[in-house]
């Protein structure tokens, strides 16, 4: 008999996420994955559906949870309790926007996407959790959420995400998320499976990986003037899917040119302190700015200005660069910058009007450089190399997504690790937001991991019982700008003999007053069946109203679900046929090209070795529509022998088919 969640053993409890997918030491996603998620991929190959099933998420309690932010006062994890409640919801797969995505298959749950707090779990155990009174660590949910969802949708994701109640003076209206938790539907089994296992595990939050908000796209022109010499012209088209600033939900945007203009010369590398320090004469001296303004366009999202602006005397050859500037009017108050774009002008070309370098160009607009972010996040891989963990081995690989620190789009990132009071630095990589440095950092441990009594309390963290990587810009005048951190703690390290050396961790950056993560949330997640759901069927009165509201709202749901399957499977069909045509047409062309060649070889006239070589390649399958050569030509005998070579096995398949079944006949 299976045993109450409660009478568990205890190692039951120690089992942590296996729906997590695994990454090896290069941050890839591991080619041997979990038993749990081959068994639910071999699942999915032999038993997919396209009707709806039922998708069932129990959420039992949560531990170690407390507030995201520290003190304003202070470096201390403070142990700072919050009254916690969980969202759950059916995000489509793909979908990497902030607001978790979209839940087309929506719970059926009669309480759903409610917050299940933990003062209604203090009401229902007061008699037996005296501490339950105040704000806890630990709350409990025990809700039950169940969804409509397909096998087929094998790229949907269950979120469930875990908020911190606003402090009653709390200058925010809205609600601290202490940690996310994301599921792959591919990875769950069904419960009526034998192998399947009901426990519930327990699986570690995380911070929400934040990504560059999509600020819209602008269309322009930008070139030399190829008849006068250093005049650059600029023509600012339009701008489609900016972003909206007032209350209405619109905008009044404007932009503004400008021609950045500094001195010819090169950059020189000074060293300082074992780094090298990017540094030259023109960087710090004034640059003198030539501006332009288009007209405001008030009250929309896509703005045409269709403005031509003039700059002269520019020099091709210096390191002068062209700003664009997306501003909106605001009638009190100072104007809001939604966005920029920059590029050096000696990428530009000279052209005439009409010419290709002279065509629209369209680029996304960037967000300003004045705040960096914490965006993307960081691979490390982290290990003990002794079992008695005093020696730590951590290899800072790369990052992705990371914020643009400079107008042209880029940074110059390095990494600062920090465990106690060891440190190491990685050296910049220039340029770029997809940094790699692969750099090996050894430290050495003397302060013993937290104990489970201290996680289940969310006990504050020292500082020689987490790793902390820090993320810096190096400006061009040699300042280190900070842009975001990522932090772990080292009881979640394994040892080598583990096999925590083979793999790595996706660690997101988050701001610098952000505590460690030690949330966890106990629940399981399974498919109720392999049969497909019915679909509900609401009562009517004699009038034709629905009697049961919640009925209803099963049955839209269910519908909804099984409207994006059909859409689904109709894409994927029509992916295929377009793979299955691409892949001909590559054939063909390869065929065409192989038969262009012979025929060159035999001398056929220039002009006519295209429209043959197409020809033969197109009668391929059928060689008696083979047309006949031109006067004076022959036909290559490498081509003939395809040829008959071809017709030939379509001809001895059958004859041999036959003779096989003749031969079975007379032993019969």
């Amino acid at each position: 008999p299976r045993m109450a969640p409660d009478q568990r053993p205890a190692e039951v409890d120690a089992r942590t996420n296996p729906w997590r997918e695994a990454y090896d030491i290069h941050g890839r996603v591991s080619p041997s994955p979990s038993r749990a998620v081959e068994y639910a991929r071999r699942v999915v190959r032999e038993s997919a559906t396209s009707a709806p099933v039922i998708l069932v998420v129990e959420l039992e309690r949560a531990r170690g949870l407390r507030a995201a932010q520290r003190p304003p006062v202070g470096d201390v994890d403070g142990p700072k309790h919050v009254r916690a409640y969980a969202t759950i919801e059916l995000a489509r797969g793909g979908d990497d926007s902030g607001d978790g995505g979209e839940a087309e298959g929506v719970s059926i749950h009669s309480e759903s996407f409610k917050k299940v707090s933990a003062r209604r779990a203090r009401e229902q155990q007061r008699a037996e959790t005296a501490s339950s009174k105040k704000r806890t660590p630990a709350p409990v949910f025990k809700t039950k959420f169940t969804f409509y969802a397909s096998r087929v949708l094998d790229d949907d994701v269950l979120r469930i995400v875990v908020f911190g109640e606003r402090e009653t003076l709390a200058l925010t209206t809205a609600d601290a998320e202490l940690g996310i938790v994301d599921v792959p539907t591919r990875a769950l089994g069904t419960k009526t499976d034998a192998d399947f296992d009901q426990g519930a595990f327990w699986v570690p939050l995380q911070y929400r990986e934040r990504k560059a908000e999509d600020l819209g796209t602008f269309t322009f022109h930008a070139y030399f003037d190829h008849e006068t010499k250093g005049t650059l012209r600029v023509k600012v088209v339009s701008a489609h899917g900016i972003k909206a600033s007032d209350l209405n939900g619109l905008s009044d945007p404007y932009v503004k040119v400008k021609l950045r203009r500094g001195r010819d010369g090169t950059l020189d590398e000074i060293p300082m302190n074992g780094d090298v320090l990017v540094a030259a004469t023109h960087l710090f001296a004034p640059k003198i700015i030539d501006s332009r303004r288009t007209k405001t366009i008030a009250k929309t999202l896509a703005p045409e200005w269709n403005e031509e602006f003039e700059f002269i005397r520019v020099n091709r050859s210096s390191d002068a660069y062209l700003v664009f500037e997306l501003w909106d009017h605001d009638v009190v108050g100072n104007d809001d910058m939604l966005g920029q774009y920059a590029f050096y002008v000696k990428d530009l070309k000279a052209a005439r009007a009409g010419d290709a370098y002279a065509a629209a160009r369209e680029a996304a607009w960037r967000a300003q450089t004045k705040t960096l972010q914490p965006l993307g996040t960081c691979n490390v891989a982290a290990y003990y190399e002794d079992d008695e963990r005093q020696h730590l081995c951590v290899k800072v690989s790369s990052a992705k997504h990371i914020c643009a620190a400079n107008v042209f789009g880029t940074a110059s990132a390095f990494i600062v690790a920090t465990c106690g009071d060891e440190y190491y630095q990685t050296a910049p990589a220039p340029n770029t937001l997809s940094p790699r440095w692969d750099h090996v950092m050894r430290f050495t441990t003397t302060t013993p991991p937290p104990s489970p009594e201290a996680l289940e309390q969310g006990a504050p963290l020292s500082a020689g019982q987490k790793l902390k990587f820090e993320l810096y810009h190096r400006a061009d005048d040699g300042r280190a700008l900070f842009i975001g951190q990522a932090q772990m703690s080292l009881h979640a390290i394994q040892t080598a003999s583990a096999g925590g050396d083979k793999h790595s961790f996706w660690l997101p950056f988050v701001e610098r007053n952000m505590v460690t993560n030690l949330g966890e949330i106990r629940m399981r997640a399974y498919f109720e069946s392999h049969e497909p759901a019915e679909r509900p069927y609401p009562q009517t009165d004699a009038q034709g109203r629905v009697l049961d509201k919640e009925e209803a709202r099963k049955r839209q749901a269910y519908d909804a679900m099984a409207e994006r399957i059909e859409r689904e499977v109709k894409a994927r069909a029509l992916a295929n046929a377009r793979q299955s045509s691409t892949q001909d047409l590559k054939l063909h062309t390869t065929l065409a090209e192989t038969i262009a060649s012979k025929l060159r070889m035999f001398q056929w006239p220039e002009a006519l070795v295209p429209s043959y070589a197409k020809a033969y390649a197109a009668c391929a399958n059928a060689p008696e529509l083979l047309p006949p050569p031109p006067t004076g030509c022959k036909i290559p005998h490498e081509i003939a022998r395809m040829f008959e070579a071809a017709a030939f096995s379509r001809v001895e398949k059958p004859h041999k088919k036959y003779k096989e079944k003749n031969q079975r006949a007379v032993v019969d």
